[in-house]
């Protein structure tokens, strides 16, 4: 009997939610969330990007990025992992980030509502064909009735398709659309704007 649910819970794991112990912070349901084609791989190069970036940035800014802490009711926004993407021939396809973020929006009566998602930030070999995806939130903001970002359409509209380079121009130049009561996504934009411009001081492209 143990053997059987042992196996039940290993089936519905690794077959159904695609569950992978490779040390990458995404759940096997927010991995089926970036579409990525059957038979690629991800392995996760997380040191390397520490250790490339700890060589050319200071000691606060690095612990900014990488080891900030994450209490409740502050805000901040932390990089997880990067990845190297892989097709089923083995074939590097590109990389990925995952990062955390967290911020607060105006609740009624003067409170403040606080929000977390994970994003993962993709770009081919070529730093092109950038894909956004916001693979998890807490639901506090349905509470005001504002949508979270991983439903809205206003995250690929502005995002996907876009090399680094562009998404670093426009995001200074506060070029990307922004959906009305933009709290939410002014914390959303600066986000991204953290991790692509760790990706430059990192790697230099």
């Amino acid at each position: 009997i143990a053997a059987g649910i042992e196996n039940a819970i290993s089936f519905q794991r690794y077959e159904i939610l695609g569950e992978v112990n490779d040390g990458i912070n995404l759940s096997g349901t927010e991995r089926k969330k970036l579409g990525l084609p059957e038979g690629y791989t991800m392995t996760d190069k997380t040191e390397e990007f520490k250790t490339t970036l700890k060589s050319k940035v200071s000691n606060n800014v690095y612990d900014s990025i990488v080891n900030v802490e994450m209490k409740e009711k502050t805000i901040y926004v932390k990089i997880w992992n990067f990845i190297e993407i892989k097709d089923a021939s083995g074939n590097v396809k590109g990389n990925a980030y995952v990062a955390e973020g967290q911020y607060s929006v105006d609740g009624e009566h003067g409170t403040r509502l606080w929000q977390v998602y994970k994003f993962v930030f993709m770009f081919d070999e070529n730093g092109a064909n950038t894909k956004v995806a916001v693979v998890k939130t807490t639901d506090t903001l349905s509470a005001i009735g504002v949508p979270s970002l991983d439903v809205h359409p206003w995250v690929s509209e502005n995002f996907d398709g876009k090399t680094v380079t562009q998404l670093r121009d426009e995001l200074s130049n506060g070029e990307i659309d922004k959906i009305a009561s933009a709290s939410t996504t002014q914390y959303f934009l600066s986000h991204i704007g953290v991790v692509i411009n760790a990706h430059n001081r990192a790697f230099g492209n």
